[in-house]
């Protein structure tokens, strides 16, 4: 008895990363979400969001953000929102606003050693009423759009970079023949 229980730790000691990763992808969402995982979340939030931080580090006026994030009550989030709004040099929306920026920063869930999340970013801009729009329609529409889900795998204590596993473009502008 003794034997068996030997070879069974030694087997299960022996079993490949991607093997367990593999069987915990059908287990629950675990919520060990930490300052470590929040770190590569941010990270692959930057990489997505780079040329907005060159533009907003060039900008002498903030610029309306909407940036959303999985939790609020956890401080850990907050902390993230509010690095975000100055990494972008962003500030809230106003109503006065005719065009802001929404960052949503999707659920992150670690299961295993597989950390997964996503991110989408929207342009809304204000498309004027006129009997020349053509495309969009009047008021607050959505512009360009991206989706962007990625993954992190640990080994050991440490978290690999992320890799981007699905991403998604779509286009919309308010689009006027003449004038608008």
């Amino acid at each position: 008895m003794i034997r068996r229980f030997v070879v069974s730790v030694c087997a299960t000691i022996a079993i490949p990363g991607s093997v367990l990763a593999a069987q915990g992808a059908g287990s629950p969402p675990t919520s060990q979400v930490g300052a470590n995982e929040l770190r590569i979340v941010l990270t692959a939030v930057i990489r997505q969001v780079g040329e907005e931080v060159a533009n907003g580090a060039l900008s002498t006026t903030a610029r309306p953000w909407a940036i959303q994030v999985p939790d609020t009550s956890n401080a850990l989030w907050r902390t993230v929102r509010s690095g975000l709004y100055g990494a972008l040099h962003g500030r809230p929306v106003t109503p006065a606003d005719s065009s802001y920026t929404a960052l949503e920063l999707g659920p992150v869930t670690v299961r295993g050693d597989t950390l997964t999340a996503s991110l989408s970013i929207t342009e809304f801009l204000y498309c004027q009423p006129s009997p020349n729009l053509v495309i969009g329609s009047p008021g607050r529409s959505e512009g360009t759009s991206s989706f962007v889900k990625f993954t992190s795998i640990r080994e050991g204590r440490y978290w690999l970079p992320s890799k981007v596993v699905d991403a998604s473009l779509v286009h919309g502008v308010c689009m006027y023949k003449g004038k608008p």
